[in-house]
């Protein structure tokens, strides 16, 4: 009998090797995928922070009316001094007063005017409500491109009717170009 106890008592220290490999390695599992998941969640923010931007632009643009020219025809484009990936006609966009965007992030924004020439406003927009307001409609494109890599880039579209007998621009429509049709 003693001969038998002593081939058995080395048989735990293997076992025990295994099972500690086999835990090392689920743990090695679970941290690289924990890893990944923080990375994924930082883009996220840094790609909702720069859609936020966009948008700011987009606000700004539209409070400030002065880049939404009655006297241009249709399918005038103006653009941000220095946008270089949109077809652009004139550069007369007023820079918006934001925070400076980041070393290497480009912000390129276009403003045309759309067709047709003239729309009906809708009943919100109108002066008295009986009779027809016009008004002309414009597209605002603005890309932030992020660079290198670093930061997020980002896309964004508004649809903006600016009534012809004065008042305030009107947002009609967002989309995100190349992923939603208008």
């Amino acid at each position: 009998m003693p001969s038998v106890r002593r081939r058995d008592a080395g048989a735990i220290l293997p076992l025990t090797l295994v099972f500690t490999l086999l835990l090392a390695m689920v743990s090695a599992g679970a941290m690289q995928t924990s890893g990944l998941q923080f990375r994924m969640a930082g883009n996220e923010q840094m790609l909702l922070r720069t859609q936020q931007r966009a948008q700011s632009v987009v606000n700004e643009l539209i409070a400030t009316g002065s880049s939404f020219s009655l006297a241009n025809p249709v399918g005038w484009s103006s653009c941000l001094a220095g946008s270089d990936i949109f077809p652009c006609d004139d550069f007369e966009v007023a820079s918006p007063g934001l925070a400076p965007l980041p070393e290497g992030v480009d912000l390129q924004v276009s403003v045309t005017r759309l067709a047709p020439s003239l729309i009906e406003l809708p009943a919100a927009m109108r002066t008295e409500a009986h009779s027809p307001a016009w008004g002309a409609l414009f597209e605002i494109l603005v890309a932030i491109e992020g660079g290198d890599g670093r930061f997020a880039s980002t896309r964004l579209a508004a649809g903006v009717a600016v009534p012809v007998d004065g008042g305030e621009p009107l947002p009609v429509f967002w989309r995100e170009p190349g992923t939603d049709a208008l």
